[in-house]
């Protein structure tokens, strides 16, 4: 079974290094994994909400973090992203 959290990392970093479109990244990473449906809605969840909530994260990453943002790799600043998202926005994800 794959990880919904670890698909949304990898379907972000292709995102930002490749300019894919995130409808078509979407359904190429829905049907390659196997995921039960609650995995299916988290990974997109998580997909699309880092994505609409990307400027509020970067902003939030700029304020607390003491490396310049432009020099933090881009594996890292999604991981960042997908944390802070879990965090401030999804109710349902327990606070770890």
């Amino acid at each position: 079974m794959d990880n919904p959290r670890e698909l949304a990392l990898k379907s972000l970093i292709k995102t930002d290094t490749l300019s894919v479109f995130s409808n078509l990244e979407i359904n190429t990473t829905l049907q390659r994994a196997n995921l039960s449906e609650a995995d299916r809605g988290l990974y997109t969840a998580l997909y699309l909400g880092v994505l609409e909530k990307k400027l509020t994260l970067d902003y939030i990453i700029k304020k607390y973090s003491s490396t310049p943002f432009e020099k933090i790799e881009v594996t890292e600043i999604n991981l960042l992203r997908l944390g802070i998202y879990q965090l401030y926005f999804m109710d349902k994800i327990p606070d770890y």
